[in-house]
């Protein structure tokens, strides 16, 4: 009696693995594995703006202020995320920063390898310098070459001004092909 309960138990879990986790033709199980998490906090780097209106990479001055704390299919490189494989991902970022009162900072993300914005941007008024406000925006990255690079960017809309950027978080998964 003990052999059929057992080999019903086995046939049970097959079932409920087999209607959790449907295959669908062309979608690889690797490829659902794609994704990528990190940030960085507690470090404030200021981010030079020239111009106002003028976009500025949130880096530091040695290129390694983004960090990976979990990922599989992406890494940083000098402050670029690089999308090692073809698809869409989808996925936010937070980040917060401060200026001068009355400023007008807006954060978008960048498609470095095909120098495009990608999707939207948004911002908040500055409360001045010793004020943070965490900033996020949605994030839709169609990668259409291997090893495509992003970045995240800041700018002044109101005046050459800088910003400060004192911490981040981002979660970016894979979408489809």
């Amino acid at each position: 009696m003990k052999k059929v309960f057992g080999f019903l138990a086995v046939l049970v879990t097959i079932a409920a693995v087999a209607i959790a986790v449907p295959l669908t033709p062309g979608i690889s199980v690797t490829a659902a594995l794609r994704h990528s998490w990190g940030g960085f906090q507690g470090v404030a780097t200021t981010i030079t703006i020239a111009g106002a209106n003028s976009w500025k990479p949130i880096k530091n001055a040695t290129d390694n202020l983004w960090v990976q704390g979990e990922g599989v299919g992406f890494s940083w490189s000098q402050d670029n995320l690089v999308v090692a494989t073809q698809g869409d991902y989808s996925g936010l970022v937070t980040i917060a920063l401060s200026g001068t009162n009355g400023d007008d900072m807006f954060i978008r993300c960048f498609n470095v390898t095909d120098n495009v914005q990608s999707g939207y941007i948004i911002g908040a008024t500055m409360k001045g310098a010793s004020s943070y406000h965490p900033v996020t925006i949605p994030l839709y990255l169609e990668v259409h070459t291997d090893n495509t690079k992003f970045r995240f960017e800041v700018e002044n809309t109101t005046a050459a001004r800088d910003a400060v950027i004192r911490s981040a978080i981002y979660n970016v998964q894979f979408l489809h092909d």
